[in-house]
């Protein structure tokens, strides 16, 4: 007897867990960052995607492409961010407030042609992006940032599915590397004070830079 579900004829939809015994893709990473109305991963949602994708053939890891988008919250998730004094305040000051409230009135005005920023329409766009950088077979990308696996991960796979079943299990993270190498007297790593916004783009793009850093420290290179 034939168990359905693991008869081919009933395989519709990929196993993609399958992609994990397949090899990384060598020639590119991914880094990322997310703004997001708080922290809790039922409740919030992400307000703003950017991801760079870096050229991991090359010593220095060019970037070769970036995506950027705000994502319109639902009136639930604005409501948690706008109740949150600190999360308020620092999109105030680095404008994805504004932007935000612009997308919402755009909306709100009967905007002809695609319902732009909400998140389908930008996740849509976003895997568009990467096919076009990554191509469209079932290899896994390799991602990173700071923090990626514990915080912009449950976010990712909750809203942007199919670009979070592109990615490996595992992540390039930052986070654990900066600390260690301060907390061992280390010097002259790229400073968060300066290089971080707040704003996603410039967020994955400082945490690249990081890991730029981290590379040329396991060199042995002069940092």
């Amino acid at each position: 007897m034939v168990v359905p579900s693991r008869s081919p004829a009933f395989r519709i939809v990929p196993d993609y867990r399958e992609r994990y015994l397949m090899p990384p893709r060598e020639d590119i990473a991914l880094f990322l960052d997310l703004e997001t109305t708080g922290s809790d991963k039922e409740l919030d949602e992400i307000i703003e995607i950017g991801v760079v994708a870096l050229d991991t053939t090359k010593e220095d890891v060019p970037e070769i492409r970036a995506f950027s988008s705000i994502v319109l919250p639902s009136a639930k998730a604005m409501h948690r961010l706008l109740s949150k004094k600190v999360v308020r305040e620092m999109h105030e000051k680095n404008g994805l407030l504004d932007e935000l409230y612009a997308g919402i009135d755009e909306m709100n005005s009967g905007h002809l042609g695609p319902p732009r920023h909400n998140p389908i329409y930008v996740s849509n766009q976003l895997n568009l992006w990467l096919n076009e950088i990554a191509g469209t077979d079932d290899t896994h990308i390799p991602y990173g940032g700071s923090g990626v696996m514990h915080f912009d991960r449950p976010f990712i796979d909750k809203t942007f599915t199919l670009f979070g079943r592109r990615l490996t299990y595992w992540a390039h993270d930052v986070g654990p590397i900066r600390r260690a190498y301060v907390k061992a007297g280390g010097v002259n790593w790229p400073d968060q004070e300066v290089g971080k916004t707040h704003r996603a783009l410039d967020d994955a793009r400082f945490h690249a830079e990081e890991w730029r850093f981290a590379l040329r420290l396991f060199r042995g290179e002069e940092v």
